[in-house]
């Protein structure tokens, strides 16, 4: 099977094209014949571009597996959890408000992120405005909780703010390509 807009030879039950992106559904899928679209020899080595989205996938997984598992890590110092923030309304005696839900919802994106880096099951536009959302709620979050109080802003909030923005940097050259 070929891919429709670059030619590029594919794998039988291909989602997606590795050379140009090019995304293939079931319907496509069924409809792709088995000779090759462009004329001259069957595309199957790997260029420069294929190389560069291989790795925006991969740095993408990473940045969005560490923005979901920051909320197993500290918040707010002295041992606040994401998680346990999200599980005690009022939190070392002071009321928490809904910001205190921040690192679940940072969490639960950062896992749809990787499934859309994994699998490409989310639309490319999607990737930049999430990534925003994700470090709004992070710096609102330590603007409340974590800066200039009681408490400082932990690991989990610094390893969430930043790898969130960059996933919404990655976002942004997912929608150049």
């Amino acid at each position: 099977m070929f891919c429709p807009k670059c030619g590029c030879m594919l794998p039988d039950g291909s989602s997606f094209c590795n050379e140009c992106g090019c995304r293939i559904g079931k319907r496509m899928r069924a409809s792709l014949c088995e000779d090759q679209p462009a004329a001259g020899p069957a595309r199957t080595a790997r260029s420069p571009r294929t190389v560069r989205r291989e790795a925006l996938v991969v740095a993408g997984t990473v940045l969005s597996l560490a923005m979901a598992a920051s909320l197993l890590l500290e918040w707010l110092s002295p041992g606040m959890s994401g998680l346990d923030l999200a599980t005690d309304a009022s939190y070392a005696g002071r009321r928490l408000g809904v910001l205190r839900f921040a690192p679940l919802a940072v969490a639960v994106l950062g896992v749809a992120l990787t499934i859309h880096f994994a699998f490409g099951v989310i639309p490319r536009s999607w990737v930049f405005p999430l990534g925003i959302v994700c470090s709004a709620l992070t710096v609102m979050f330590c603007a409340e909780f974590g800066w200039g109080s009681a408490y400082s802003a932990g690991a989990g909030a610094y390893i969430a703010v930043l790898s969130s923005a960059t996933v919404a940097m990655l976002g942004l050259r997912e929608i150049g390509n």
